[in-house]
Formats: C-alpha cells, structure tokens, sequence
C-alpha cells in the first residue's frame, strides 16, 4: 500500500464508519470532509467556550474564595481586638478592686487602732470619776 494514500483512506474510512454512507465520488467524498471539518470546527469553537466559561468560574471562585479569607481575617482580628480590650478592662477592674480593697483596710486599720488607743486610755491608771453624791 502506497503510504501518500494512508490520510485519505483513513478519512475514507473514518466517514464511512460514521454514517454508513460511502462516498462514490470524489466529489462527495470532498463534501463528507467539508461537513466533518465544519463539524469539528464547531466542536472546537464549543470547547473554546466551554474553557473560556470554567476559566470565568474559576476565576469567580477565586474572588469569592480570596473575599471570604478577607471577611474571615477581619472577623478573627476584631475578635481578638475585642479579647484584649475586655481582658484589657478587666484588669483595670481588678486592679481597682484591689486597690479599693487595700483603702477600706487601712481604714479599718486605723479606726482600730484610734479605738485601741482610747481603751488604753480609758483604763489606764488614771482615777476614775467619782460620782456626785445622789440627792433626795
């Protein structure tokens, strides 16, 4: 077999296989290969879309994907700003607390100890008052 031939017998046969028809002249057979390059041009020109629609998905996808790790970021940085500043007046409270507490024993301190000091005073050796003789 003359292998020149070998693209036009398998085209031949390929059209053939396809529709059942085979082609008696080369005039049909031109027009078979016409009708399957216009087909196949159709095919790709489909496939083309078909690519250019999933590319403009994916990159949809990716918006949306990148939007939503922005949105996602932001929520978790305003959750720990909001942490640190509840943590932030909670020690101040604490410490306040504290300090108040410290104040009001101190002044219990002092008030008994200025308590303390008029006991010893008034027990100590001094004599005691004598009291006005009682009249009818």
């Amino acid at each position: 077999m003359n292998l020149n031939l070998f693209p036009f017998v398998a085209a031949f046969a390929l059209l053939a296989g396809c529709n059942g028809n085979v082609p008696s002249s080369p005039h049909q057979l031109k027009e078979q290969l016409i009708r399957l390059g216009q087909s196949t041009e159709t095919t790709m020109h489909s496939a083309k879309q078909s690519a250019e629609t999933a590319k403009s998905s994916a990159e949809g996808a990716a918006v949306t994907a990148t939007s939503t790790a922005d949105g996602v970021k932001e929520s978790l940085t305003s959750f720990g700003e909001n942490v640190t500043s509840a943590s932030d007046t909670a020690a101040s409270t604490l410490t306040k607390v504290g300090e108040a507490a410290q104040a009001g024993v101190q002044h219990v301190s002092n008030r008994l100890t200025s308590l303390g000091e008029l006991v010893l005073e008034a027990t100590s050796d001094k004599p005691a008052p004598t009291a006005a003789p009682a009249q009818n």
